[in-house]
């Protein structure tokens, strides 16, 4: 998991760079960038015993509201505009809230709750994600207006 931030703050660089179309888009995926590889750095830091306080847990506490800020942010439509903006905020919510769990976990080692809290923000994410795909039934019958189902 320390790798994989690490490498995805290292991929929001280029989507930083190149795809963005705004000085909003640009900053958001910016900061989220920079929070992802400051986190992936550090647990990789406690996973390997370089280094030894707690307190490096709250790289994690940090990096969620961030970026569910940068989702939030960079999505300007309303809720019910479309799926994609419906799927950045609640992503975006999703981790602003779960932020609450990284955040006990630095001062509660050995609390399960918050370790269980914190492992159900990603499993929720991930649910939210692949209810997200094209067609996904969770939305029901897709508008008239909404153009050619892509499979």
């Amino acid at each position: 998991m320390p790798g994989l931030l690490f490498g995805l703050g290292l991929l929001l660089w280029p989507v930083m760079t190149f795809y963005t179309n705004s000085t909003i888009h640009m900053i958001a995926h910016g900061s989220w960038a920079q929070v992802l590889m400051v986190t992936g750095a550090a647990e990789l830091g406690v996973a390997h015993g370089k280094l030894h306080s707690q307190y490096w847990r709250l790289c994690a506490a940090v990096a969620m509201p961030v970026s569910g800020a940068a989702l939030l942010l960079h999505e300007q439509q309303a809720w019910l505009f479309s799926r994609a903006a419906f799927l950045h905020h609640t992503l975006g919510w999703t981790m602003v809230i779960g932020s609450v769990f990284p955040l006990v976990q630095a001062f509660r080692p050995r609390s399960v709750t918050a370790a269980t809290g914190f492992a159900a923000v990603f499993v929720v994410t991930a649910v939210m994600l692949f209810c997200d795909r094209d067609v996904a039934a969770v939305f029901g019958h897709l508008s008239q207006f909404a153009g050619a189902p892509h499979r």
